[in-house]
């Protein structure tokens, strides 16, 4: 159970990271043709893709710093996305990769919320 306590947590936070970076990518690649194109359109573009971008980031930085604000953020966030995956899923719209995400995501929750993980972020935030 311990194998899966450690090596779980760096798959969820590279998964977070992962869900993260394309928000982050949008900033870098469309911002600076959107800005000449439209300002106000590229302004829009890089708040959300800022904002976007910070809770997955945030989620994987807590959970590899074994947080305990990481591993709740994560349990949220991972709710937040499963919502709309099945919303995508539902409207059977990208059906085929809407259900592999969410079935990673629901992996994801089930580890988060194992009696394991949990003590155990417990525990680290009590010695820190």
């Amino acid at each position: 159970m311990r194998k899966l306590v450690k090596w779980g947590h760096w798959a969820v936070a590279a998964t977070f990271a992962v869900t993260g970076a394309p928000f982050l990518f949008s900033v870098v690649a469309i911002v600076p043709r959107s800005v000449q194109r439209d300002p106000q359109m590229g302004a829009f573009t890089l708040f959300w893709g800022v904002i976007l971008s910070l809770p997955p980031f945030a989620c994987a930085w807590g959970i590899i710093k074994w947080r305990r604000w990481g591993w709740m953020l994560a349990i949220v966030d991972s709710v937040v996305i499963l919502g709309g995956y099945a919303t995508v899923v539902r409207n059977n719209k990208a059906l085929d990769w809407g259900i592999v995400l969410a079935l990673i995501y629901c992996a994801m929750l089930v580890w988060l919320l194992l009696p394991v993980v949990r003590a155990e972020y417990l525990r680290r935030s009590q010695v820190a």
